[in-house]
């Protein structure tokens, strides 16, 4: 979570080191998918090649220290170790908390879990790349971010919500400053709370509701940043008249 939150927070100020980190999180690749997307679509260039950088000196690095042929391995092991996780289940799929894990936990194919994940991933990468190229707050672009990070990819243990803890906190910071919005509140207490239930719903009750409960704070995230755009919007509208 450090990583990624770090690498958002200074991202504006500070953006070679910001994608020194990117490039760190790339050690759990499935929650940096998200993050190149958004660098280009927000021109944010220097982040991006720091980023590249970072993982290609990581890269040299490991293999200077353990040799080439543990990349090699590892390379040619991660067809079965996918095979294993997402088609066998061996991490079970009550634990995974994507709607590919709830699809396959739903007795679902393959091909149908993926097809969903897939749907649900575009329309979350759309979500997330508009949002951060609104005049919105950057406490909102990142909690977009970081939320949308955590959906796209189909394989997300219940313990990785952990990551929500920085939407959370940015979204109270929000609101405290300027106003809660309505269920705001009780949105980011699902939030909080919701992550101790999660597995427990779905090995024992067979309802796996995380992607819904991370659907709920996507469109909160949204909602409070098309309001905070509105409202920076606005000054600028009543200038011109004023000027008139």
């Amino acid at each position: 979570m450090s990583l990624l939150a770090g690498g958002i927070l200074l991202l504006e100020n500070r953006p070679l080191l910001a994608g020194l980190l990117f490039g760190l999180l790339t050690y759990k690749p499935q929650f940096s998918v998200l993050v190149p997307v958004v660098l280009v679509a927000t021109g944010h260039w220097r982040a991006l090649i720091s980023a590249g950088v970072s993982v290609l000196l990581l890269i040299a690095l490991t293999a200077l220290l353990f040799g080439i042929p543990t990349w090699q391995a590892f390379i040619a092991n991660v067809p079965a170790t996918s095979h294993r996780l997402l088609v066998v289940g061996d991490v079970g799929f009550g634990k995974i908390q994507s709607v590919f894990g709830a699809a396959r936990l739903w007795k679902l194919s393959v091909a149908a879990s993926y097809t969903l994940q897939a749907a649900l991933s575009l329309i979350v990468v759309v979500a997330v790349v508009w949002i951060w190229r609104q005049p919105a707050p950057f406490a909102i672009k990142g909690a977009a971010l970081v939320t949308g990070t955590l959906m796209v990819t189909p394989y997300m243990i219940d313990y990785d919500m952990a990551l929500l803890a920085a939407p959370i906190a940015w979204l109270a910071c929000e609101g405290l400053r300027n106003g809660f919005l309505p269920y705001e509140k009780s949105i980011l207490f699902l939030a909080w709370i919701f992550p101790l239930f999660a597995r427990w719903l779905s090995l024992f009750g067979g309802l796996p509701l995380t992607p819904i409960v991370l659907t709920i704070v996507v469109l909160a995230i949204l909602r409070r940043g098309s309001t905070t755009s509105d409202l920076s919007v606005r000054p600028r509208s009543l200038a011109r008249l004023e000027a008139v």
